[in-house]
């Protein structure tokens, strides 16, 4: 088991949640919004299986309330086409989201909860006893 106290972690990007939705949608003119205002909208969401997925679900069960999903989608392709065609709103990645803006007719509304709000972090014990490809990975992810 490890300690998390006895991690190091280095900061390599925020990654924080949007609400897509299509254009058009009563949403789209907006910049910013709670999660509660959007928890009882139809949504599109990602497979059972999705961290994400688990973690969006949480924060309505701590609302006292449950997601309307109307489809759930294996890959963020998939669930970016369905916005598109208002099947429902979806809950995001911001760099996941801002990849498929050229692609499909899509808003984001940035969701101003601190939950939403994230970090992706490299965490390990010592760099110095990381494997010869485990550095090399590193440095190409601390790369600008």
């Amino acid at each position: 088991m490890v300690n998390a106290e006895d991690l190091k972690r280095d900061v390599l990007v925020p990654d924080h949640l949007v609400v897509l939705v299509a254009k058009g949608h009563p949403l789209s003119n907006q910049s910013r919004i709670s999660f509660h205002e959007v928890v009882g909208l139809p949504m599109v969401g990602l497979s059972e299986e999705s961290a994400l997925q688990a973690q969006i679900e949480e924060q309505a069960r701590q609302l006292g309330a449950s997601l309307t999903l109307r489809i759930r989608m294996k890959g963020f392709g998939e669930l970016c086409n369905l916005v598109a065609h208002q099947v429902g709103i979806a809950i995001i990645p911001k760099g996941i989201a801002q990849q498929w803006l050229q692609r499909y007719d899509l808003s984001v509304v940035n969701l101003n909860d601190p939950w939403a709000k994230r970090q992706l972090c490299l965490c390990y014990r010592d760099e110095a006893s990381l494997s010869p490809a485990m550095q090399s990975l590193f440095t190409h992810l601390r790369l600008p």
